[in-house]
Protein backbone atom coordinates (compact mmCIF):
# COMPACT_ATOMS: atom_id res chain seq x y z
CA UNK A 1 0.00 0.00 0.00
CA UNK A 2 0.95 3.51 -0.70
CA UNK A 3 0.12 6.61 1.41
CA UNK A 4 0.26 10.11 0.69
CA UNK A 5 0.47 12.41 3.31
CA UNK A 6 -1.37 15.96 2.72
CA UNK A 7 -0.44 17.19 5.85
CA UNK A 8 3.03 17.51 4.89
CA UNK A 9 2.17 19.38 2.42
CA UNK A 10 5.56 21.54 3.13
CA UNK A 11 3.75 25.24 3.29
CA UNK A 12 5.99 28.12 4.89
CA UNK A 13 6.52 27.39 8.72
CA UNK A 14 5.48 23.58 8.10
CA UNK A 15 8.27 21.64 10.72
CA UNK A 16 7.76 17.87 12.39
CA UNK A 17 10.11 16.68 14.50
CA UNK A 18 10.26 12.68 15.52
CA UNK A 19 12.04 10.36 17.96
CA UNK A 20 11.36 7.02 15.77
CA UNK A 21 12.08 3.73 18.13
CA UNK A 22 12.25 0.56 15.77
CA UNK A 23 10.09 2.71 12.82
CA UNK A 24 8.36 0.34 10.38
CA UNK A 25 6.88 2.47 8.37
CA UNK A 26 5.29 2.04 5.13
CA UNK A 27 5.62 3.49 1.41
CA UNK A 28 4.39 6.90 1.76
CA UNK A 29 5.20 10.28 0.05
CA UNK A 30 4.47 13.81 0.60
CA UNK A 31 6.00 17.48 -0.48
CA UNK A 32 7.99 18.09 2.80
CA UNK A 33 11.69 16.90 2.31
CA UNK A 34 12.86 14.73 5.13
CA UNK A 35 16.03 14.28 7.28
CA UNK A 36 16.54 10.55 9.13
CA UNK A 37 19.41 10.86 11.36
CA UNK A 38 20.30 7.32 12.87
CA UNK A 39 21.62 7.26 16.17
CA UNK A 40 21.58 3.82 17.87
CA UNK A 41 21.44 0.41 15.46
CA UNK A 42 20.61 0.24 11.71
CA UNK A 43 17.68 0.98 10.17
CA UNK A 44 16.72 0.27 6.32
CA UNK A 45 15.41 2.76 4.55
CA UNK A 46 13.95 2.31 1.05
CA UNK A 47 13.11 5.36 -1.45
CA UNK A 48 12.09 5.28 -4.56
CA UNK A 49 12.44 1.34 -4.64
CA UNK A 50 16.00 1.17 -3.69
CA UNK A 51 17.14 -0.09 -0.02
CA UNK A 52 19.60 1.65 2.01
CA UNK A 53 21.27 0.40 5.30
CA UNK A 54 21.21 3.50 7.64
CA UNK A 55 24.25 2.77 10.40
CA UNK A 56 24.88 4.97 13.99
CA UNK A 57 25.55 8.23 12.91
CA UNK A 58 24.64 8.35 9.06
CA UNK A 59 21.95 10.43 7.38
CA UNK A 60 19.41 10.33 4.88
CA UNK A 61 17.93 13.43 3.15
CA UNK A 62 14.38 12.79 1.04
CA UNK A 63 13.70 14.61 -1.50
CA UNK A 64 10.39 16.15 -2.20
CA UNK A 65 7.66 13.71 -3.70
CA UNK A 66 9.93 10.76 -3.03
CA UNK A 67 8.83 7.23 -1.90
CA UNK A 68 10.34 6.17 0.76
CA UNK A 69 9.07 3.53 3.97
CA UNK A 70 11.33 1.87 6.51
CA UNK A 71 11.99 -1.16 7.91
CA UNK A 72 14.06 -2.19 11.26
CA UNK A 73 15.03 -5.42 11.84
CA UNK A 74 17.14 -4.51 14.88
CA UNK A 75 16.55 -2.75 17.59
CA UNK A 76 17.44 1.34 16.32
CA UNK A 77 16.87 4.61 17.18
CA UNK A 78 16.57 7.45 15.05
CA UNK A 79 15.46 11.34 14.48
CA UNK A 80 13.29 12.38 11.85
CA UNK A 81 12.92 15.91 10.56
CA UNK A 82 10.03 16.40 8.23
CA UNK A 83 9.79 20.27 6.66
CA UNK A 84 8.73 22.78 3.86
CA UNK A 85 10.85 23.22 1.09
CA UNK A 86 10.70 26.59 1.43
CA UNK A 87 12.57 26.25 4.53
CA UNK A 88 15.44 25.40 2.20
CA UNK A 89 14.25 27.03 -1.03
CA UNK A 90 17.77 27.69 -2.82
CA UNK A 91 18.26 23.64 -2.95
CA UNK A 92 14.45 23.08 -3.19
CA UNK A 93 14.76 24.89 -6.87
CA UNK A 94 17.96 22.74 -7.49
CA UNK A 95 16.70 19.78 -6.60
CA UNK A 96 13.30 20.23 -8.83
CA UNK A 97 13.09 17.26 -11.43
CA UNK A 98 16.22 15.46 -10.07
CA UNK A 99 17.13 13.03 -7.87
CA UNK A 100 20.66 12.41 -5.50
CA UNK A 101 22.60 10.14 -6.89
CA UNK A 102 23.28 9.17 -2.93
CA UNK A 103 21.16 9.69 -0.26
CA UNK A 104 22.89 8.87 2.97
CA UNK A 105 25.74 10.75 4.11
CA UNK A 106 27.96 11.14 7.48
CA UNK A 107 28.18 14.82 9.29
CA UNK A 108 30.94 15.66 11.48
CA UNK A 109 30.04 14.69 15.25
CA UNK A 110 30.35 18.61 15.77
CA UNK A 111 27.72 19.54 13.65
CA UNK A 112 25.24 16.68 14.11
CA UNK A 113 25.32 18.23 18.19
CA UNK A 114 24.46 21.50 16.99
CA UNK A 115 22.19 20.29 14.65
CA UNK A 116 20.41 18.04 17.19
CA UNK A 117 20.47 20.63 19.56
CA UNK A 118 19.04 23.50 17.57
CA UNK A 119 16.26 21.25 15.99
CA UNK A 120 15.15 19.27 18.86
CA UNK A 121 14.68 22.46 20.90
CA UNK A 122 11.34 24.17 20.83
CA UNK A 123 12.56 27.76 21.48
CA UNK A 124 15.16 27.41 18.32
CA UNK A 125 13.67 30.55 15.91
CA UNK A 126 12.80 29.51 12.44
CA UNK A 127 15.96 31.54 11.82
CA UNK A 128 18.18 28.89 13.33
CA UNK A 129 16.71 25.95 12.48
CA UNK A 130 16.85 27.46 8.47
CA UNK A 131 20.24 28.19 9.15
CA UNK A 132 20.76 24.41 10.28
CA UNK A 133 18.88 22.78 7.47
CA UNK A 134 20.83 24.77 5.15
CA UNK A 135 24.11 23.85 6.41
CA UNK A 136 22.73 20.20 6.04
CA UNK A 137 22.20 20.65 2.53
CA UNK A 138 25.75 21.80 2.08
CA UNK A 139 27.09 19.10 3.72
CA UNK A 140 25.18 16.79 1.72
CA UNK A 141 26.39 18.31 -1.44
CA UNK A 142 29.82 17.63 -0.72
CA UNK A 143 29.28 14.47 -0.44
CA UNK A 144 27.52 13.81 -3.32
CA UNK A 145 25.21 15.70 -6.05
CA UNK A 146 22.11 15.40 -7.99
CA UNK A 147 21.23 13.31 -11.42
CA UNK A 148 18.45 13.91 -13.66
CA UNK A 149 15.06 12.71 -13.01
CA UNK A 150 11.89 12.35 -14.89
CA UNK A 151 9.73 15.43 -15.10
CA UNK A 152 6.74 15.30 -11.86
CA UNK A 153 4.33 17.65 -12.38
CA UNK A 154 4.24 18.33 -8.70
CA UNK A 155 0.84 20.56 -8.17
CA UNK A 156 -1.06 18.31 -10.37
CA UNK A 157 -0.05 15.66 -8.07
CA UNK A 158 -1.29 16.93 -5.60
CA UNK A 159 -4.39 18.15 -6.19
CA UNK A 160 -5.42 14.84 -7.41
CA UNK A 161 -4.05 12.99 -4.28
CA UNK A 162 -5.28 15.34 -1.81
CA UNK A 163 -8.92 15.20 -4.13
CA UNK A 164 -9.04 11.10 -3.54
CA UNK A 165 -7.88 11.61 0.08
CA UNK A 166 -11.24 13.85 0.56
CA UNK A 167 -13.47 11.66 -1.34
CA UNK A 168 -12.04 7.89 -1.28
CA UNK A 169 -14.92 6.69 0.79
CA UNK A 170 -17.46 8.35 -2.40
CA UNK A 171 -18.06 6.38 -6.36
CA UNK A 172 -14.60 7.57 -7.70
CA UNK A 173 -12.94 6.78 -10.68
CA UNK A 174 -9.98 7.75 -12.90
CA UNK A 175 -12.95 8.86 -15.52
CA UNK A 176 -14.53 11.08 -12.59
CA UNK A 177 -10.98 12.60 -12.04
CA UNK A 178 -9.95 13.17 -16.05
CA UNK A 179 -13.05 15.68 -16.07
CA UNK A 180 -13.05 17.05 -12.49
CA UNK A 181 -9.58 18.27 -13.59
CA UNK A 182 -9.96 18.57 -16.97
CA UNK A 183 -7.07 15.76 -18.00
CA UNK A 184 -7.01 13.35 -20.74
CA UNK A 185 -8.23 9.69 -19.25
CA UNK A 186 -5.13 7.51 -20.96
CA UNK A 187 -2.86 10.64 -19.73
CA UNK A 188 -3.80 10.45 -15.77
CA UNK A 189 -3.80 6.74 -16.00
CA UNK A 190 -0.24 6.76 -17.39
CA UNK A 191 0.73 9.40 -14.66
CA UNK A 192 -0.19 7.21 -11.90
CA UNK A 193 1.32 4.14 -12.89
CA UNK A 194 4.58 6.55 -13.79
CA UNK A 195 4.77 8.63 -10.83
CA UNK A 196 3.67 6.61 -7.93
CA UNK A 197 4.53 3.51 -9.54
CA UNK A 198 0.84 1.89 -8.79
CA UNK A 199 -2.15 1.92 -10.65
CA UNK A 200 -4.96 4.71 -9.85
CA UNK A 201 -7.29 1.62 -8.86
CA UNK A 202 -4.66 0.42 -6.48
CA UNK A 203 -3.97 3.35 -4.90
CA UNK A 204 -8.01 3.67 -4.25
CA UNK A 205 -7.94 0.57 -2.75
CA UNK A 206 -4.87 0.86 -0.59
CA UNK A 207 -6.72 4.24 0.79
CA UNK A 208 -9.96 1.95 1.79
CA UNK A 209 -8.96 -0.76 3.15
CA UNK A 210 -6.35 0.95 5.74
CA UNK A 211 -9.58 2.83 6.80
CA UNK A 212 -11.45 -0.37 7.38
CA UNK A 213 -8.94 -1.89 9.30
CA UNK A 214 -8.92 0.56 11.71
CA UNK A 215 -12.51 1.13 11.54
CA UNK A 216 -12.54 -3.02 12.05
CA UNK A 217 -10.23 -2.68 15.50
CA UNK A 218 -11.85 0.61 17.02
CA UNK A 219 -15.40 0.10 16.01
CA UNK A 220 -18.47 -2.47 16.72
CA UNK A 221 -19.71 -2.32 13.22
CA UNK A 222 -20.93 -4.63 11.20
CA UNK A 223 -18.39 -5.60 8.23
CA UNK A 224 -21.11 -4.87 5.34
CA UNK A 225 -21.41 -1.52 7.05
CA UNK A 226 -17.77 -0.89 7.09
CA UNK A 227 -17.66 -1.85 3.66
CA UNK A 228 -20.08 0.80 2.62
CA UNK A 229 -18.60 3.53 4.74
CA UNK A 230 -15.06 3.63 3.13
CA UNK A 231 -16.49 3.17 -0.62
CA UNK A 232 -17.22 -0.74 -1.27
CA UNK A 233 -20.58 -1.10 -2.86
CA UNK A 234 -20.57 -4.37 -3.43
CA UNK A 235 -19.31 -6.67 -0.15
CA UNK A 236 -17.44 -9.20 -2.81
CA UNK A 237 -15.11 -6.52 -3.82
CA UNK A 238 -14.48 -5.30 -0.30
CA UNK A 239 -13.81 -9.02 0.91
CA UNK A 240 -11.70 -9.40 -1.96
CA UNK A 241 -9.48 -6.09 -2.02
CA UNK A 242 -9.08 -6.46 1.74
CA UNK A 243 -7.66 -10.17 1.54
CA UNK A 244 -5.63 -9.13 -1.05
CA UNK A 245 -3.92 -6.42 0.61
CA UNK A 246 -4.12 -7.39 4.10
CA UNK A 247 -3.49 -11.41 3.50
CA UNK A 248 -6.62 -12.08 6.00
CA UNK A 249 -10.35 -11.78 5.64
CA UNK A 250 -12.08 -8.83 7.62
CA UNK A 251 -13.84 -10.85 9.98
CA UNK A 252 -10.50 -13.00 10.98
CA UNK A 253 -8.63 -9.64 10.52
CA UNK A 254 -10.93 -8.26 13.38
CA UNK A 255 -10.52 -11.54 15.05
CA UNK A 256 -7.23 -11.97 15.93
CA UNK A 257 -6.86 -8.09 16.12
CA UNK A 258 -9.59 -8.41 19.77
CA UNK A 259 -7.55 -11.77 20.63
CA UNK A 260 -4.49 -9.84 21.28
CA UNK A 261 -5.64 -6.77 22.27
Amino acid sequence: MLYYQSNYFGQNGDFDRISATNPNILPHFHRSMELVMVDEGTLNLTIQNKTYTLHKGESAFVLSNQIHSMQSKNKNHAWIYVFSPEFVNQFFQLSKNKDLIEPIFRLQPGISEMIKEILMTNKSSMIAKKGVLYLICAELLNQTTFKEEARRDEYLLHDLLNYIQNHFTEELSLKDLSQKFGYDYSYLSRFFTKILKVPFVDFLNGHRVTLASQLLKTTDSKITEIADIVGYRNIRSFNRNFEKLMNTTPSNYRKIYLENY
